[in-house]
């Protein structure tokens, strides 16, 4: 079994040890996996509080990228995640389909 970091049991404890962890993880380059990995931290349980503690952590709109008619995009989240679509897709579909919302 894993030597994992000891969690503290304490409702406000647990949560300062997790805010500290995601802080940090933020202020980094690496993947989510990659410092999780490096902290000996479980996945599940970071991406829990990630989530909970940034839940509208989303991209506010995308980048205007010019590409040549009748081509293949394909897109990859940082979660592993490939869309592809055709050049001309109908970008409120993919904002819907990703969860991107703006504001009125």
């Amino acid at each position: 079994m894993e030597n994992l970091p000891a969690i503290p049991e304490s409702d406000s404890e647990r949560t300062a040890f997790w805010t500290q962890h995601v802080e940090a993880w933020r202020q980094t380059s690496l993947s989510q996996r990659e410092y999780v990995r490096q902290h000996d931290l479980p996945v599940a349980r970071f991406t829990y509080w990630k989530n909970k503690l940034y839940p509208g952590n989303k991209p506010a709109d995308f980048v205007r990228v010019d590409i040549a008619d009748s081509s293949l995009i394909r897109i990859h989240h940082p979660s592993g995640t490939v869309i592809e679509c055709q050049s001309g897709t109908d970008t409120r579909w993919l904002q819907a389909l990703l969860g991107i919302t703006h504001a009125p």
